[in-house]
């Protein structure tokens, strides 16, 4: 079936930065591009990302830490994802602890750790807040899970990763060419590049001071810094200051696409960065085949050893600096080891593609386990009209509060009202509405209390309501829109909207609800016995044609009996049941016992009142074929996929059925019946007769219908997606 797991993407949602943050530009796009997700974002960032939907926050300066965590919400209640992945710790892990959201992944990169949590005992207490909330975190490195779990996550929840590299872009040959060289007018030139961003973090200013004394050992040098930020007027000034104008080329912001050959042309890798969580760039200066000098902190600690595949030079010292570039450009041999070496680390460590299919494995892991967990209820209520039960009682686990029953419309009115002082008065954190009227009053205890509500929906109830007789023709299809339009308003305001068709669910996604079709199927052990006993009190060998519910007019009781009296023309003994009560009062049970009287078949019909539901099989079993002869006299009726239908199935007969879409659709998937015109009785005669004098063909029909309802239609199925709308809301 189409909605069943495996044809369906899984929803994952991002909140994260993307413009520039080409990293997690990456990781995201590994998801984008695979056709087992559909991807969404919830950003600050102005862009539009290709292949993913995208939700984008208003910043309100000071009042983001406000509007950020209202907006993720909101966003997150339309969206519906299976997980949440938040990249840094703050804002977007903070926005994502606050939604309440899980499974809720958090990946922290260095100062959202490092940093912020010692600039203020607000943001302290905000880091231990997010790491509290999260199922899963990502340290861009060891030093930072250590870090983490000393602000207080937990352990088993914290992993260590690397940010992997992709190595088919990312290699020593990415600038075979020397494009990059040429444009420069470096082509002979040793090369050393800095492509980390103009920010105080990373500290670029130690690198500029140490170029006159870089300069003073070889003039032939040359530097290449890419990147932007609040510190690039700064940087361009003290370069101008120290007069290196003429040895160094500030290059602007680099696309992802171009960094492998900017790269690849340089000898010598810088970074000078105060802290780092983990540096990507020293990766993909390693991959490229540069000879990294970098500053000696735990991050670069990870992937350098001093001397053997690099340099670790202070933080404050440009003269170190200086000596350690010189040194390894005058050292052949050391750079020569060192490619080789970085080479095969990163290979080994940094594999773009092996790091990403862990990642995956934990989503699913995380998803499966949330899926998987039993939702514990821990009491349920039932509030209904009841003619029978006049007292609150326990019944089965399940707490019953009787209304008054429908013996008019005032009573449904009071009815209401008594509805919604019983809905405010009851502590249920989860209010299952079932039809209109309960929608509304589960609308207003929502808004007082702010409980999760969910719409079950059986009917198209403003055709329903229009077509009452005492609306004058003229204003049914006013009142139709105006309840229509009542509904779908009410909806917008709803948790979760459960429906019974597909035609119902597609009405629903036009206002923006993703409605779970929950077919109203039997529960399928009540119909699995086979008697051969005829409760219908006819004998054993006479066919017998069963209606199964309230009958009706508007149902076809008039097209049943004149298919009666045709069939009867060719079987003289047949037998017309109807299991359930007449509806409509006393004009068409008139009509119905003057036409049975007129045209002698009294003993070719019955009606047997309500029946119990657990014995409706019993009526059903005695039967040859089950027939649903709904009327075109409204919209409701034509979308109908009424539950007598997948009973006539599980008992395993041959259906003659009305030729609407929705029946139309499961009787010929499942080959179980013959469709009918509805409004034509010798139509409707001609296939009962068909199936009588067919009996082999019948028996198929019936054996298809019940395959069908043991594999798709049936309560154990769908009582695993009402579960999953549980699991939506809880």
């Amino acid at each position: 079936m189409d909605n069943g797991p495996k044809n369906r993407k899984i929803r994952i949602c991002f909140a994260a930065k993307w413009t520039n943050s080409p990293h997690m530009q990456a990781w995201m796009n590994y998801f984008i591009h695979n056709e087992k997700y559909d991807v969404h974002i919830i950003t600050h960032s102005k862009e539009e990302i290709e292949g993913a939907k995208t939700y984008h926050l208003l910043a309100w300066s000071k009042l983001k830490f406000i509007s950020g965590p209202l907006q993720t919400r909101w966003f997150l209640r339309r969206i519906r994802p299976e997980l949440l992945h938040a990249d840094s710790l703050t804002p977007y892990g903070f926005y994502a602890a606050l939604s309440r959201f899980h499974p809720m992944v958090v990946s922290c990169r260095g100062s959202d750790v490092l940093i912020n949590p010692q600039r203020s005992r607000i943001l302290a207490c905000i880091t231990r807040f997010v790491l509290k909330r999260a199922d899963l975190i990502y340290a861009v490195g060891e030093h930072l899970r250590r870090r983490l779990i000393t602000l207080g996550a937990d352990e088993a929840k914290v992993t260590a990763i690397t940010i992997g590299i992709d190595g088919n872009k990312f290699h020593p040959n990415a600038d075979k060419e020397g494009i990059i060289r040429k444009r420069l007018g470096w082509i002979e030139n040793p090369l050393v590049v800095s492509i980390r961003n103009f920010e105080s973090i990373y500290h670029l200013d130690l690198l500029i001071r140490a170029m006159p004394f870089i300069i003073k050992e070889n003039d032939t040098i040359r530097f290449i810094m890419a990147g932007r930020g609040t510190q690039e007027s700064y940087l361009k000034g003290l370069v101008d200051q120290l007069g290196m104008n003429e040895y160094v080329k500030f290059m602007g912001y680099i696309e992802q696409n171009e960094l492998p050959k900017s790269l690849a042309c340089a000898d010598i890798y810088v970074s000078t960065s105060l802290s780092d969580g983990i540096s990507v760039s020293l990766l993909e200066g390693m991959a490229c085949g540069c000879f990294p000098v970098v500053t000696d902190i735990p991050a670069n600690r990870a992937w350098i050893q001093d001397g053997e595949n690099g340099f670790l030079v202070p933080t404050d010292d440009p003269k170190v600096l200086a000596e350690r570039i010189s040194s390894a450009i005058n050292n052949k041999a050391l750079m020569e080891r060192a490619k080789k070496k970085n080479s095969e680390q990163v290979k080994k460590r940094a594999a773009w593609e092996e790091i990403m299919r862990t990642i995956e494995e934990a989503y699913t892991s995380l998803i499966t386990r949330r899926s998987g967990t039993p939702i514990w209820i821990s009491s349920v209520t039932l509030v209904a009209p009841s003619e029978k039960i006049l007292e609150d009682c326990d019944r089965d686990g399940i707490h019953l509060v009787p209304l008054p029953a429908y013996t008019s419309k005032g009573v449904r009115a009071v009815n209401l009202f008594r509805l919604l002082w019983k809905g405010l008065h009851i502590r249920a954190h989860v209010l299952h509405t079932h039809e209109l009227d309960a929608l509304f009053a589960g609308l207003i205890i929502k808004l007082l209390t702010g409980r999760k509500l969910i719409y079950d929906a059986h009917e198209h109830h403003a055709s329903m309501i229009a077509e009452n007789p005492k609306i004058p023709g003229l204003f049914k299809p006013w009142v139709e829109s105006v309840i229509g339009a009542m509904e779908e308003i009410a909806c917008c305001f709803v948790d979760e909207v459960i429906t019974v068709n597909r035609t119902l669910q597609k009405r629903y996604l036009r206002i923006g609800k993703q409605a779970v079709v929950l077919y109203n199927c039997p529960v399928l052990s009540l119909f699995d016995h086979c008697f051969e006993k005829r409760v219908t009190g006819v004998s054993s060998g006479r066919p017998v044609v069963v209606y199964q519910g309230g009958i009706s007019r508007t149902k076809g009781l008039d097209k049943f009996l004149f298919a009666l009296t045709k069939v009867k023309e060719k079987f003289p003994d047949v037998m017309f049941s109807v299991v359930g009560k007449l509806l409509g009062g006393e004009a068409p049970r008139n009509w119905m016992e003057h036409y049975v009287k007129t045209f002698d078949l009294t003993e070719n019909f019955k009606i047997t009142g309500w029946v119990p539901h657990e014995e409706v099989s019993n009526y059903l079993n005695s039967a040859n074929i089950g027939v649903i002869l709904f009327q075109p006299t409204h919209y409701n009726n034509r979308i109908g996929l009424p539950n007598k239908l997948f009973e006539y199935m599980a008992c395993g007969k041959p259906v003659v059925a009305s030729n609407f879409p929705e029946i139309r659709k499961v009787v010929t998937a499942s080959k179980c019946g013959l469709l009918i015109d509805p409004t034509d009785s010798e139509e409707i005669a001609r296939a009962i007769v068909y199936l009588l004098e067919h009996p082999e063909e019948a028996m198929e029909m019936g054996r298809n219908g019940r395959k069908a309802v043991e594999e798709h239609y049936n309560w154990e199925k769908m009582e695993e997606r009402l579960r999953g709308v549980y699991e939506a809301v809880s």
